[in-house]
């Protein structure tokens, strides 16, 4: 891989990674004594896709990619493999972790780490907790996924392009072929996806590897792709010129998230996006002013109005008094506030780091499943990602409902012309 130490592999779904990547390792430990970790996104996955997998098209064990002589001792419980390597009496250690225990990844000054099918992961933490121990030990570290929406492995993927330094390995089916030469999935089978009505979008993930917002059931999968495609997901730095304009979701049990925007001509950039859990409103008030942004206007939803049995205030009365002074959004309903999203969607350009994890909400922000009727409701589903899809529909609302107006009436002419008269009035031509 040119030398890097930095290795991101995109590639399509049963596209061979796991082998490919267990194959890197053991080579590695080979040549350099040193403590490895593969880590999939659960314990089970990684029993399932190395420890007991086996080749598809040979049947033979993952594993046996280590030749039996170099094995010298495997631990069935810890899932943990000593080989000897080319250094006489220095041995390597390869282990098996999952990501659904991060803490467990802390500790070793790892020479290489592989994280397999980082999409599916439930955030970047592993990422980060292994990032430290790799530079201390002069590690590399291996990526492999499939895209799996506009989630964290998206992000990493960006910033890796942006920031060079990484080999980046994009893969779909027209480049994988098995051992005798035959591609793994033939353009046929695409197609009779295709006729039995699979989405484009979910196609172009799987076996193209497009980043897209593939849920079935996303409210907003199509219009996140369409701004991914025309390349509005970028970086924008904030401007201080311009003020800034501000849409929530208050949370009392839940996360209260903020969403910061920018208004550029007929663009609306939004620039920041962030949660604040388990905070009163003056602390997050006080948090966001740290930003050191010049705002115009705050956008809440009407439950801000709602007076604390115990203060005898609102949080508008409460925030007015420490100088911010909301714009009320009245309630509708969710229907009309996600069709007011998807019209102003095409006018919104995000930042790609400082709103990483409202791309993912947004693609995660998805209808219920009625099991009883085998079909989805028109109805969204409370989860992590309700926050950020709430505060960007209260923006949608109250700047669609406050927007400056524009003098649109039509130019007065001063004249006495009569359409119906037109020669009334009207001194005759001189010659």
């Amino acid at each position: 891989h040119d030398g890097a130490r930095r290795m991101i592999w995109r590639h399509h779904r049963q596209s061979g990674k796991g082998l490919g990547l267990l194959g890197l390792t053991s080579m590695a430990a080979f040549e350099r004594p040193g403590t490895y970790a593969i880590v999939s996104p659960t314990h089970g996955l990684s029993r399932e896709n190395f420890w007991d997998a086996r080749d598809p098209d040979t049947g033979a064990r993952y594993l046996d990619v280590i030749p039996a002589p170099l094995v010298v001792d495997s631990n069935e419980n810890e899932m943990a493999l000593v080989m000897a390597t080319a250094r006489a009496g220095k041995t390597s250690r390869i282990v098996f972790r999952s990501a659904d225990d991060p803490d467990r990844l802390r500790g070793p000054a790892y020479a290489g780490v592989a994280l397999d099918e980082f999409a599916s992961m439930h955030d970047a933490e592993p990422l980060d907790v292994v990032r430290i121990p790799l530079e201390r030990a002069g590690g590399w570290l291996l990526i492999t996924s499939t895209p799996k929406g506009l989630n964290h492995f998206h992000a990493v993927w960006k910033n890796a392009e942006t920031a060079g330094g990484w080999y980046l390995s994009t893969k779909t089916i027209e480049d994988t072929r098995r051992h005798d030469g035959t591609p793994i999935f033939s353009l046929e089978v695409v197609e009779q996806e295709r006729r039995e009505g699979q989405r484009e979008e979910w196609i172009q993930q799987e076996y193209y590897v497009a980043f897209t917002a593939a849920l079935v059931s996303s409210y907003y999968g199509a219009v996140l792709t369409k701004a991914e495609a025309e390349g509005r997901i970028t970086d924008l730095p904030h401007r201080p010129e311009r003020p800034v304009l501000t849409g929530w979701d208050l949370g009392i049990a839940d996360a209260t998230a903020i969403l910061y925007i920018q208004e550029a001509g007929e663009r609306l950039h939004v620039i920041n996006a962030e949660e604040h859990e388990g905070l009163a409103l003056p602390e997050i008030l006080s948090r966001m002013q740290v930003h050191g942004y010049v705002f115009k206007r705050h956008y809440a939803p009407h439950d801000i109005e709602v007076r604390d049995y115990t203060a005898g205030v609102s949080r508008r009365e409460v925030a007015q008094r420490l100088g911010v002074r909301f714009t009320t959004v009245p309630r509708r309903s969710v229907a009309e506030g996600v069709d007011a999203v998807r019209r102003l969607f095409p006018r919104l350009v995000f930042d790609r780091r400082r709103c990483a994890r409202l791309l993912h909400a947004l693609g995660e922000y998805q209808k219920i499943w009625d099991a009883k009727g085998k079909t989805f409701r028109d109805a969204p589903l409370h989860s992590w990602a309700s926050h950020y899809a709430d505060a960007l529909r209260t923006f949608a609302m109250g700047h669609s409902a406050t927007r400056d107006p524009v003098d649109v009436r039509k130019p007065k002419v001063h004249s006495d012309f009569d359409v119906f008269d037109p020669f009334r009035d009207r001194e005759p031509a001189r010659h």
